[in-house]
């Protein structure tokens, strides 16, 4: 399978299951998932600077990937009130690297 039809169907069954934990669980507080790309990590460092670095940040508009405090601060959102309404909603937090063609 090309790895694009992987990525959409990875992505779509995420976003499913993101949106069946918020029906199941809204009533505690969960309500929204979040969608993040790659992210500077320790752990996602040998690829970013790897042969394929080029390639990910290339997906990025940003010309970047996230930052972990980019991924916190949008759990901190979630975490509060405000997004009540958002219920089964999902934040791409993921430098719009989703819009790439």
């Amino acid at each position: 399978m090309p790895a694009a039809k992987l990525t959409a169907l990875v992505t779509g069954g995420s976003r499913g299951i993101g949106r069946v934990i918020a029906l199941q669980l809204a009533q505690r507080g969960v309500r929204i998932a979040l969608a993040p790309g790659w992210v500077e990590t320790a752990m996602a460092a040998g690829h970013l600077t790897g042969p394929e670095g080029p390639a990910i940040l290339a997906q990025h508009p940003l010309g970047r990937v996230n930052r972990s405090k980019e991924i916190a601060q949008a759990a901190v959102y979630c975490a509060l009130e405000a997004p009540a309404a958002m219920t089964g909603g999902v934040i791409d937090v993921n430098g719009a690297s989703h819009l790439r063609t």
